[in-house]
């Protein structure tokens, strides 16, 4: 989904990067699928780190906020206008990710439902017009 290119690496010294870590000063987004801005704050026995991370999923969510040394301070999600029926990109802060399952006469398939913070809006993916078509909705991940 994110694309690297040489020319936008940055070096870094050995010593700043002993598992092979790589900066990058831009990375290209290749689909129009939702992504993720999490801000995250490493609990250590001495001393409290943040940071921030680019995700591709909410299953790369789940495994950062299932981390017991990591804190999900606040995440955001970038929004392609197909998604939120706009004419451009928007990134929104989430107060929350749900889940629930849509049926229909041929089939099953679960929707992600992301509830904006401090907003009346809400997200879904794939697009849908109301929660009411939802079954079996549960709470994935809470900011």
């Amino acid at each position: 989904m994110f694309e690297t290119i040489e020319t936008s690496e940055i070096p870094l010294p050995k010593e700043l990067a002993p598992n092979g870590e790589k900066l990058w000063s831009y990375i290209h987004v290749q689909l129009h699928k939702a992504w993720f801005y999490a801000e995250v704050e490493h609990v250590f026995e001495d001393l409290n780190a943040h940071s921030m991370y680019i995700l591709s999923s909410v299953s790369q969510l789940e495994s950062l906020a299932s981390n017991p040394s990591t804190k999900l301070t606040a995440v955001h999600i970038s929004a392609p206008k197909h998604l939120i029926g706009n004419d451009c990109w928007r990134m929104y802060r989430l107060r929350r990710i749900l889940r629930g399952l849509k049926k229909s006469r041929s089939n099953k398939s679960w929707t992600t439902v992301f509830e904006i913070y401090d907003e009346e809006k809400t997200i879904y993916d794939p697009p849908l017009a109301t929660t009411d078509k939802l079954k079996n909705i549960e709470v994935v991940l809470e900011f």
